[in-house]
């Protein structure tokens, strides 16, 4: 978190004014995307007495399903978003950060 409070901190002071804007929709967006990515594999894995080699091999592939999926979705609606703000910067700045999912 504190590495995240500088990273912030670092941006906000490289950015004019209008593209901090941009930045914090494309953030918001991509943490949104985020919180459905984490759908609570970890949690179960965890939580789970009888821990097999096939149920965490399945909780994998729900998890690598689950993030490309939402990965994909984030793409695709990239450019909905930039029309939606009427930010064509915004598009690609989504798009960048599908990089990191």
């Amino acid at each position: 978190m504190f590495i995240g409070f500088i990273g912030i901190m670092l941006i906000a002071r490289l950015l004019v004014p209008a593209e901090i804007g941009i930045y914090s929709v494309a953030s918001a967006v991509t943490s949104i995307a985020q919180m459905m990515r984490d759908t609570g594999v970890g949690n179960y894995l965890i939580q789970e007495c009888e821990l097999t080699r096939e149920r965490i091999q399945t909780s994998l592939t729900i998890a690598i399903i689950t993030s490309w999926t939402v990965r994909g979705l984030l793409y695709l609606s990239s450019s909905w978003a930039a029309d939606f703000y009427n930010e064509p910067g915004l598009a690609d700045l989504v798009k960048s950060s599908v990089s990191i999912f």
